[in-house]
């Protein structure tokens, strides 16, 4: 989103905690503007000195050549990979890879102070401008903490359709205000419900931890939920010798793969 930052995350935590930098007051900004992309996101980040880079030492000849590839192929409508509809289409190569991945992350102190963040690879070819979930707080993240339970979420995905749904915030709020809600019921109603018929593959994946009185507990459940074939996903702990590290699989796109870890 911000070409030539190096670390986007960065952005965020200024543009959302301090309000002053460098002779800058920046209080109206901040209690008005929640998302800047492109050249304002920039000029943003610089003045509070976050570092900038060269959009270039990111390009490896390795998907440069493979943007040109299906580039030639979308101008020879050989491959479509969103019609002028809007409609997407799928690759005729099933195994080669077109989307990038969503990295995100769940953290939870010793006090129960419980995060969440994630950053986005992006869709190749791409509208320019396009901003996916991974930026938008409600459909690519959401923490929240009420009356001693905690709960956060991190969805990667068809980000328009995750959007659409603002599945991360939906997720959480069923699950922290009904103790009786299952989260396979509120994927259902929230997601696959949500997007109206027709509009193209709906793919979803994501973690949700949930903790209940982890300053005297110590104890919390990570919920494992995707609807693609597969989806691989890490937990480490301080009162673990080693991460766990699996990869959970998926046989139907409209009943997803789901697991909890205690």
């Amino acid at each position: 989103m911000w070409s030539r930052l190096r670390n986007q995350e960065s952005n965020s935590t200024c543009s959302g905690d301090d309000e002053t930098s460098g002779g800058h007051d920046f209080r109206f900004i901040s209690a008005t503007v929640r998302l800047l992309v492109g050249s304002g996101a920039e000029a943003f980040a610089q003045r509070f000195g976050v570092l900038t880079m060269n959009p270039a030492s990111l390009i490896t000849d390795e998907r440069f050549q493979k943007l040109k590839k299906y580039a030639s192929l979308l101008e020879s409508h050989t491959l479509v990979g969103v019609s002028p509809a809007g409609r997407r289409l799928d690759c005729p190569e099933e195994n080669e890879e077109v989307h990038l991945d969503t990295v995100g992350a769940i953290a939870v102190d010793f006090e129960g102070n419980i995060a969440v963040a994630a950053s986005s690879g992006g869709i190749m070819l791409k509208h320019s401008g396009r901003v996916g979930q991974a930026a938008i707080i409600g459909a690519g993240v959401w923490a929240e903490e009420s009356d001693g339970q905690g709960v956060a979420c991190c969805t990667s995905g068809s980000g328009e359709h995750l959007i659409r749904a603002n599945l991360a915030r939906e997720v959480c709020k069923s699950l922290i205000h009904d103790e009786s809600a299952l989260l396979a019921d509120v994927l259902s109603e929230k997601f696959f419900s949500s997007v109206t018929p027709g509009s193209g593959d709906r793919f979803m994946g994501g973690l949700l931890l949930q903790t209940s009185n982890w300053k005297s507990t110590g104890k919390g459940f990570l919920h494992v939920f995707h609807n693609t074939p597969t989806l691989c996903w890490a937990m480490a702990s301080t009162n673990r010798e080693k991460a766990k590290v699996p990869c959970t699989k998926c046989t139907s796109q409209n009943t997803p793969a789901r697991g909890r870890v205690r």
